[in-house]
C-alpha cells in the first residue's frame, strides 16, 4: 500500500513539476543578432607592369603592380588588419626563426619576422626561408612586406626560381568605409631551358595577366574581413 502511494506520489509530482515548467514564460532577452556582413565590393586598375619579363644572363626577372580599392566589412580597422597579419604569420609558417621583433620600418612601429613559409599553387608548392616586416600606425595604413631569396624545395618549374618579394600597402581613402590597396611583386627565375626568350616572355607576361583577377579577390577577400 505504501509503495503504491510512493508510485502515485511521484507520478503526481512529475505531473505537477511538468505543468509548472511549461506554464513558465521565458522572460530572458534572447541575445542580439549580428548584423549581417555586407558583400564585397571592388575594382581595380588594369595591372601595371613595373618591369615587362626579361632575360639577363640566363635569368629572367619581372615586376608588376596591381591597385584596388574596396570596401571594408567588419568595421576592424587598421589596428585588427594589423593583429591579423601578425597573428597569421606565425600560425601559417613551417618554422618561425625569429620573431617578432620590435622595429622600426617606413618611419612606422613594425615587427620583423624570419620565417620558413609554404606556398602552394595547385599542384605546385614551395618552401622558402622568407624575411617579413608588418608596420602600421594603427590608423590609416598598414604595410606587409616578404622577401625571399633562399627557395630551400619546390617542384618544377617553381625550382627555378631565384627570389621573389611580395609588397603590400592597405590605406584609407576618402569614404569611410573604402580602402586602397597597393600590392607589388617581384620575382627572378633561371630561363627555362629550351623556349626561345621572345616565346618565354610572352608565356610569362600571359600567365601572370590570366590568373591577377583570381589572386585579387583572393586577397581583398580575405583583408575586407578583418577592415
Amino acid at each position: 500500500m505504501n509503495n503504491m502511494f510512493s508510485k502515485k506520489f511521484f507520478f503526481w509530482v512529475s505531473i505537477i513539476s511538468c505543468l509548472t515548467a511549461c506554464g513558465k514564460k521565458d522572460n530572458s532577452t534572447p541575445p542580439p543578432t549580428p548584423p549581417p556582413i555586407p558583400p564585397l565590393e571592388y575594382t581595380c586598375d588594369e595591372l601595371q607592369w613595373v618591369q615587362e619579363p626579361t632575360v639577363n644572363n640566363n635569368i629572367l626577372s619581372s615586376e608588376v603592380l596591381v591597385s584596388c580599392e574596396f570596401n571594408g566589412r567588419t568595421g576592424g580597422g587598421f589596428s585588427e588588419l594589423n593583429r591579423y597579419f601578425q597573428n597569421k604569420v606565425v600560425e601559417t609558417a613551417q618554422v618561425v626563426h625569429s620573431g617578432p621583433i620590435a622595429e622600426s620600418y617606413s618611419d612606422m612601429d613594425s615587427n620583423y619576422y624570419d620565417l620558413t613559409i609554404l606556398q602552394t599553387f595547385g599542384d605546385l608548392s614551395l618552401i622558402a626561408r622568407s624575411d617579413v616586416h608588418i608596420a602600421s600606425d594603427n590608423q590609416n595604413v598598414v604595410i606587409f612586406d616578404l622577401f625571399s631569396d633562399e627557395i630551400a624545395d619546390s617542384n618544377y618549374p617553381l625550382s627555378l626560381l631565384k627570389s621573389f618579394e611580395i609588397n603590400t600597402e592597405t590605406v584609407r581613402t576618402e569614404a569611410s568605409d573604402r580602402y586602397c590597396i597597393r600590392l607589388l611583386g617581384k620575382f627572378s627565375m633561371e630561363k627555362i631551358p629550351l623556349i626561345p626568350d621572345p616565346l618565354l616572355k610572352t608565356l610569362i607576361k600571359d600567365t601572370i595577366e590570366k590568373e591577377v583577377p583570381s589572386l585579387e579577390a583572393d586577397v581583398l577577400e580575405e583583408i575586407s574581413m578583418h577592415l
